[in-house]
């Protein structure tokens, strides 16, 4: 984990050890580089990854649900969207994510006005 990614995490930290309530889903994603499988095991690592880092911190396991999705869901095309279709670099920066969003009791996403 980057420092700038521990940054986040410790927000999450902070948000999770404040509000016993919430859970936190971990999704994990990879740009097109790659066979599906390997892209799959690859955002499983970058969730888990996340989720260690927080279970270090102190969060209990069960309070975290990871999702990962492998090339699915690009931000950005991993292709330029011209007829030659060529690599695009700066657009699978951008794919190659960790997202973290912190909800409720039924699942759904925790808003300002629902956290303490």
């Amino acid at each position: 984990l980057t420092s700038e990614s521990k940054a986040v995490l410790n927000r999450f930290y902070e948000q999770l050890r404040d509000n016993p309530k919430l859970k936190l889903k971990i999704h994990g994603f990879t740009d097109g580089i790659g066979s599906k499988e390997a892209n799959l095991r690859l955002s499983a690592n970058r969730a888990r990854s996340a989720r260690n880092y927080l279970t270090y911190k102190g969060i209990r396991v069960d309070r975290m649900q990871m999702e990962v999705f492998g090339e699915g869901n690009p931000v950005l095309a991993n292709k330029d969207e011209g007829d030659d279709q060529t690599d695009a670099p700066e657009n699978r920066k951008w794919n190659r994510r960790v997202v973290l969003l912190l909800v409720n009791d039924f699942g759904e996403a925790a808003t300002d006005d629902s956290i303490e």
